[in-house]
């Protein structure tokens, strides 16, 4: 077995925590309301404030925004997403009119070939439906949902080439119905449609099931590849599919899902990791998109329905390995940084309430205020949800509200 690489992480600088001694960052007040430490409140505001400003800068002076990236990952949908939670948090209507302005960008983009959230056409599409409804533009909200809806058969024809993960098919089509449900008052998904879509996720894992002749209820791939993790993997299916978990029968959600879920249990590594793919042993990747702190997500949710304890243990065996190996050179991302590794620790600490994980969180926030003396790679787009600075930003004003914060697009429905 490939040991662990320290040269993809920085050695973590912060003390364990100890009750009384290292908790300093927070306080928990009488009512449950939880009061960061003025320092550091003080210290992510302001690099929110820069984040911002640099966004700005780009949004006002580059054509960066104006090339054909319409997704949420690392497009304009991203950065209309961006713009709308800051102005929810400083109620700054400019920020909502470019908000606007970029999702109607956005909107002219689509191509027609994708349909999930994060990298297809259902993105803009719920996205503008939150931005029309806070505009009191309820009628464009509602068209917006509409052609949401009508995006549904392309999904759900189990002979086209969509795929089924987060990423790119049919559980991000699936996370796009719940996040509208969830998120816009003024008209709703039928769970109807939903019921279809879950499905059909569950028809296509059980065809190549039986292709396959696996004893596990349900197989995905991704490039003829098996992936386990949040973003291309079964991980990020499960978690969508128990997330719509009113739409699934109790056949389905004891006799597919949770085997399905006990076998990719056997895929953790003894470190806590999970291995990003069938075959893999090696320990390297440890960010949302392969690996633990994706996996969380999955195992939070699946604890709260089937009360098993091997989930609540790999849950806490991944945090205490994300606290090791989560500060990562690669820099700051959602995707693949110590923005998202942060979000891995509130998710524990929602399922917990155990001030450990909501210090361990605290830390990384802490870590990412020193933007970016820690960054080795710079990303592509610098400026993005998924790989830059709004979503870096995004979770430096979520952690300001910790009870409240979910990872975006992933958690938020």
């Amino acid at each position: 077995m490939e040991t662990k690489n320290s040269s993809r992480y920085h050695e973590n600088p912060y003390p364990n925590y100890v009750k009384g001694e290292t908790s300093n960052l927070f306080c928990i007040k009488d009512n449950d309301v939880i009061a960061l430490n003025e320092t550091l409140d003080k210290k992510i505001r302001q690099t929110v404030a820069r984040l911002v400003n640099d966004i700005d800068k780009e949004y006002e002076s580059s054509d960066k925004f104006h090339d054909l990236d319409h997704s949420v990952y690392v497009g304009t949908s991203g950065q209309a997403m961006f713009y709308f939670f800051y102005y929810l948090n400083t109620r700054n209507s400019k920020y909502l009119d470019k908000a606007q302005r970029l999702i109607e960008r956005a909107l002219r983009r689509r191509r027609k070939r994708r349909f999930s959230f994060l990298n297809g056409d259902a993105g803009p599409l719920a996205i503008s439906a939150l931005i029309y409804e806070a505009l009191n533009k309820e009628e464009q909200a509602k068209n917006s949902i509409t052609e949401l809806k009508a995006l549904a058969h392309h999904v759900i024809d189990l002979n086209s080439d969509t795929v089924d993960e987060i990423l790119y098919g049919r559980a991000g089509y699936l996370y796009s119905l719940l996040f509208v449900n969830k998120n816009v008052k003024c008209t709703h998904v039928d769970g109807a449609l939903i019921r279809q879509v879950v499905e059909s996720i569950l028809k296509s894992g059980q065809a190549l099931s039986a292709k396959k002749q696996s004893s596990i209820p349900l197989e995905y791939e991704w490039h003829e590849k098996n992936y386990y993790g949040a973003a291309h993997g079964v991980a990020g299916i499960l978690f969508t599919l128990l997330k719509a978990n009113a739409h699934l029968t109790d056949r389905e959600r004891d006799t597919l899902v949770k085997p399905t879920l006990d076998a990719l249990l056997k895929e953790s590594l003894p470190s806590g990791n999970l291995k990003s793919s069938q075959g893999s042993s090696a320990d390297r990747l440890v960010q949302w998109c392969h690996g633990c702190p994706g996996f969380v997500s999955l195992l939070e949710v699946a604890y709260e329905i089937y009360k098993d304890q091997s989930y609540l243990d790999s849950l806490l065996q991944s945090s205490d390995h994300v606290w090791e190996a989560g500060l990562l050179r690669k820099g700051y991302s959602l995707c693949h940084g110590v923005a998202g590794n942060a979000y891995s620790f509130l998710t524990v600490y929602h399922a917990t309430h155990n001030e450990e994980q909501l210090y361990r969180a605290l830390c990384f926030a802490d870590w990412c205020t020193q933007y970016n003396q820690h960054e080795e790679m710079v990303p592509d787009r610098p400026c993005s949800m998924y790989e830059g600075k709004a979503g870096l930003a995004f979770f430096l004003l979520d952690i300001l509200k910790p009870t409240n914060a979910k990872f975006p697009g992933y958690e938020d429905i």
